[in-house]
């Protein structure tokens, strides 16, 4: 009875144990396959292009025609920008001269000077707007104003004060005419120093392009002066961002693509996430030939 019972034990555990055999099979397989295909995306990660700075600097150097390394300019922006600036307010000095404001401003004090008795006056009387011409004889006090009297050719005739235009006052007051005076002096200065501000820009304008280029400085596309350096390096660190966006952009794609039975997304290590180390010794090599010249921004904003 004993070996009859064993010789059917035998054959049961070997059936039982099928199946479990061909469970670890699939399992083994599957964990193979899961790994191999992780090997796969981590070498496709792997094997993006890489950000190499010197070389994208060299690109950038061509397109612009510039040797590379770019050669260090000749002086500091700041020292051209002061040079330049120096020099058009000197000319500018031909155009709004000292003398030419002195002789302006003797015109006024003299336009707007109280008049005296036996001057010659001309002034325009209110609501009526007529022009009255004569010798001014003085002023009378009859109680309600000055009235100023003129002789017009056919004998004296008064008129009010307040009936004379206030714009013409300044004949009948010294208070009026100080006031006057300063007052068109004042607009006077502010208007010379405006034009001769905007003459100075005008002539920083017409030469800033060749001095500063001359001096071996760009500008960039914001109009802002740099040395070639400078501009390479903003260049190469637009560039650098626009990879980096790129780059994360294609991990996530290809996490997306190769997820495991088309379900399941592939565990990878996150340093292989983040964004590869990049060749920057180049752009620093540049930097060091050409002596790291730095433009500051108050200087490229004159």
């Amino acid at each position: 009875m004993g070996k009859s019972t064993a010789s059917y034990i035998l054959p049961a555990l070997f059936l039982l144990s099928i199946p479990v055999l061909v469970l670890g099979g699939g399992a083994w397989f599957l964990y193979k396959s899961y790994e191999n295909q992780k090997s796969a995306l981590i070498k496709a990660i792997k094997d993006l292009p890489k950000f190499n700075a010197e070389e994208e600097a060299r690109k950038a150097a061509a397109e612009l025609k510039l040797p590379y390394p770019p050669p260090k300019p000749s002086e500091p922006l700041e020292s051209v920008i002061k040079k330049l600036q120096d020099s058009c307010k000197e000319k500018a000095k031909e155009k709004f001269s000292a003398k030419e404001l002195s002789k302006a401003t003797l015109d006024l004090l003299r336009k707007y000077s109280s008049a005296k008795i036996g001057d010659k006056i001309v002034f325009q009387l209110e609501n009526t707007n007529e022009t009255i011409t004569g010798i001014y004889r003085g002023k009378e006090d009859q109680g309600k104003g000055p009235v100023i009297v003129v002789d017009s050719g056919l004998g004296d005739t008064r008129y009010p004060i307040l009936k004379i235009m206030p714009e013409y006052h300044h004949l009948f007051s010294e208070a009026d005419s100080r006031v006057a005076q300063e007052k068109r002096i004042s607009a006077l200065k502010e208007e010379f120093e405006e034009g001769r501000a905007k003459y100075i820009q005008q002539l920083y304008d017409e030469a800033e392009t060749k001095v500063l280029s001359d001096a071996g400085y760009l500008q960039n596309d914001k109009g802002k002066w740099l040395n070639g350096f400078e501009l390479l390096d903003e260049i190469v660190k637009k560039r650098r961002s626009k990879y980096e966006t790129k780059y994360v952009q294609d991990v996530r794609e290809l996490i997306e693509k190769r997820r495991f039975l088309n379900f399941f997304e592939i565990s990878i290590p996150e340093e292989l996430k983040a964004l590869p180390s990049s060749n920057n010794s180049g752009m620093a090599k540049a930097e060091e030939k050409t002596g790291g010249a730095s433009s500051k921004d108050a200087a490229s904003e004159r």
